[in-house]
C-alpha cells in the first residue's frame, strides 16, 4: 500500500510501527475464547449484541457507557468480532474523544492482527459494513466536534488507521472498507498542527522579550488580577453565512446525542434556514439560479428510502438541509416525515408541529413548491406536490384517516408474513441458528415498533423448534423493548399478541416438571400478564382466557 508523503512526515517511513507496538496493551482483550474456538462463536442474535445494536439505532440519548461495558464482556468472553470492535471504537469516541477512539482502532488491529480471517463475522460483506459504518458519517460527525490539538494521541490515531489498511488489504478488493474521508479529516488536523508548531517555535524568542519587559512593570493588584481572571473567554464573531452553518452543523450534532434530542436539533436547523425567510427566490420562468442538490445526495436518499433504512435517512436529511440551496428542495421535508412516521416513537412524537413549521414557511414563501434550480430540477417532485397538498396544507391539525391507517397496517402485516415465512423455510433449510441469524440483521427490523415484531417472529421461530427458554427469553426483551416506546398506543393489537403469546409460553412452562422450583413466580407472571390483556381489550381477553 502506498503511503501519503503526509503521513509519511507526521510518522516517518514505518508508520504503523506505534500502532504494532501498543498491540501488547490489549492482550487480556485478545486472549483465545477457548482452545476448540479461539475466537468464539456468532453473536449475531445474543442478548447484549442485540442490546448494544438497539442502543446505537437511537439518534439521541445513546448509553455510551453500557454499549462500552457489554462489548467488552462480548469480546473477552463470547466472540472476536469486528462489529463489537466498531461499536466500541464509536462508543469510546463518543465518551472519551480522540483518546477513546485510538483506543478503538488499536483494539480492531489487534483482532485483526491476532485472529486474521478468523475474526467474526465470517462474510466478507458483513466486515466490510462494520468498519464502512465506523468511518462514515456517524463517526466524522463526532470528529467535528473535537478539536486535534494532541500530537500524542493524533499520531495514535493515524498510525492505526494506516496499520489497519494494512491488514485489509489481504480482503478481496470490493470488501476493503474506505478509510479516505476519516483520512482526510487528519489531513487537515495535521496542517494544523504544523502551523501551530511553527508559531509556538517562533513566539519563543518574544516570550524572552516580553518576560524582561515585564519585570519593569508595576504589577496590577490582586483585585484586578483576579476580575480579569474571572472573564470568560471572548467567543469568535459570526461574520458569514458559512459560519452561521458550520457552528450550526456543531450544535446539532451536540443535541442529537442527547438524550431525546433528535427534535431539539431537527427545529434548530429549520429555524436558522428558514426563519428569515418571507418570500421565494427571484425566477425567471419558474427557474431560479439556485444551484441543484448533489446528484450523489439525491440518489442517496432515493435508495435509502427504498431500503427503507430510515434513521440513515433521517440522518442524510438533516446534513443535506444544510447545504447549499437545499433548504428550498422540499423533498427533504417529505424524506424526514416519511422516517419519522415509520421509526415511530419520540421520532413521530412532535410531526404535527413539524408539518405546522413546514405549511408557515410555505404560506411566508408563495409559490416556492411550484419553482426549480438553475439545471431545471423542480423544488418538489410530483409525489412530493401531492403530498404538500394532502397532509401539510389540509392537515396540520392532529387528525386521522381509518382507511388509509387500516391500509398501512395490512402492507405492514404483510411484509412481515413474508419475512417469517422466509425464515421458516431457512431454518427447514439451513437450521434454526441460520434463520435466527437471518432476521437478526435484518436491516429493516433494528429499530422502534420493526425490532419488536422481529423479536415477536424470532420467538415464535424458537418455539417452533422446542427452544422454549429462548423463545421466553426473546419475548421478554420484546416486553422490555415495547415499554420503553408508546406502542401499546398505537399498536395496541401487536401489545394484546405478545402479551397473550408470553402467557400462553409461560402457562406451557409452569406445567413441567423442571419448573416447579420457580412455579409460584411464573404464576404470578402470567396474573400480571392476564390483566394486561384485560386492559388493552376486555372482550378479546375474556375469549382468549376463558
Amino acid at each position: 500500500m502506498m503511503i501519503p508523503d503526509w503521513i509519511k512526515s507526521v510518522l516517518g517511513e514505518n508508520p504503523s510501527s506505534l500502532a504494532e507496538e501498543r498491540l501488547a496493551a490489549w492482550v487480556t482483550w485478545l486472549n483465545p475464547i477457548s482452545e476448540e474456538m479461539p475466537t468464539g462463536s456468532d453473536i449475531s442474535y445474543e442478548d447484549d449484541f442485540e442490546t448494544v445494536k438497539s442502543e446505537l439505532a437511537k439518534l439521541s440519548g445513546i448509553d455510551v457507557g453500557l454499549i462500552i461495558r457489554l462489548s467488552e464482556q462480548l469480546l473477552k468472553e463470547q466472540a472476536k468480532d469486528l462489529r463489537v470492535g466498531a461499536y466500541y471504537a464509536y462508543a469510546k469516541l463518543r465518551d472519551e474523544g480522540l483518546a477513546g477512539f485510538s483506543d478503538g482502532l488499536e483494539l480492531i488491529c489487534g483482532l485483526l492482527s491476532s485472529f486474521g480471517n478468523e475474526v467474526w463475522p465470517k462474510k466478507p460483506q458483513q466486515r466490510y459494513t462494520a468498519l464502512s459504518w465506523l468511518m462514515g458519517n456517524r463517526t466524522l460527525d463526532v470528529l467535528e466536534t473535537l478539536e486535534i490539538d494532541n500530537e500524542d494521541i493524533f499520531k495514535r490515531i493515524l498510525s492505526s488507521l494506516v496499520l489497519l489498511q494494512n491488514l485489509c488489504m489481504s480482503w478481496d478488493e470490493g470488501a476493503r472498507p474506505g478509510f479516505g474521508a476519516v483520512l482526510e479529516k487528519f489531513e487537515q488536523a495535521s496542517l494544523r498542527l504544523k502551523k501551530a508548531s511553527a508559531s509556538d517555535s517562533s513566539s519563543q524568542s518574544s516570550a524572552v522579550d516580553d518576560l524582561d519587559h515585564a519585570q519593569n512593570r508595576p504589577i496590577s493588584s490582586a483585585n484586578e488580577a483576579n476580575t480579569a481572571g474571572s472573564l470568560p473567554s471572548p467567543v469568535a464573531t459570526i461574520s458569514s453565512s458559512k459560519m452561521l452553518l458550520d457552528q450550526t452543523r456543531v450544535i446539532a450534532v451536540f443535541l442529537r446525542q442527547q438524550e431525546n434530542g433528535y427534535w431539539s436539533a431537527c427545529k434548530m436547523i429549520r429555524a436558522v434556514r428558514w426563519g428569515a425567510l418571507n418570500s421565494s427566490p427571484p425566477a425567471v420562468d419558474g427557474k431560479t439560479r439556485l444551484k441543484a442538490p448533489r446528484t450523489d445526495v439525491v440518489a442517496n436518499l432515493a435508495r435509502l428510502e427504498k431500503e427503507e433504512n430510515w434513521l440513515d435517512l433521517l440522518e442524510k436529511v438533516e446534513a443535506a438541509f444544510l447545504e447549499g440551496a437545499n433548504h428550498y428542495w422540499l423533498d427533504l421535508q417529505y424524506y424526514a416525515w416519511k422516517a419519522q412516521v415509520s421509526l415511530g416513537g419520540v421520532y413521530s412524537s412532535q410531526t404535527t408541529s413539524f408539518l405546522a413549521d413546514f405549511s408557515s414557511f410555505l404560506e411566508r414563501c408563495d409559490g416556492v413548491a411550484g419553482l426549480m434550480f438553475d439545471d431545471g430540477m423542480a423544488f418538489a417532485s410530483d409525489n412530493v406536490l401531492e403530498w404538500i397538498e394532502k397532509q401539510v396544507l389540509k392537515s396540520t391539525q392532529p387528525s386521522s384517516n381509518p382507511q388509509q391507517s387500516s391500509q398501512t397496517m395490512d402492507l405492514i402485516a404483510s411484509e412481515e408474513n413474508n419475512q417469517y415465512e422466509e425464515a421458516v423455510t431457512m431454518a427447514a433449510a439451513s437450521g434454526v441458528e441460520a434463520a435466527m441469524a437471518w432476521l437478526s440483521d435484518h436491516p429493516k427490523l433494528q429499530h422502534g415498533k420493526f425490532l419488536c415484531h422481529k423479536l415477536l417472529m424470532m420467538a415464535k421461530l424458537a418455539d417452533a423448534y422446542q427452544k422454549n427458554e429462548w423463545a421466553l427469553h426473546l419475548l421478554d426483551r420484546a416486553v422490555n423493548e415495547m415499554q420503553g416506546m408508546p406502542v401499546e398506543v398505537w399498536d395496541k393489537d401487536f401489545a394484546f399478541d405478545l402479551y397473550n403469546l408470553q402467557c400462553s409460553f409461560l402457562q406451557a412452562k409452569a406445567k413441567r416438571k423442571d419448573a416447579q422450583h420457580e412455579k409460584s413466580k411464573i404464576i404470578e407472571k402470567i396474573g400480571d400478564l392476564q390483566n394486561r390483556l384485560v386492559k388493552l381489550d376486555a372482550a378479546k381477553a375474556l375469549i382468549t382466557l376463558y
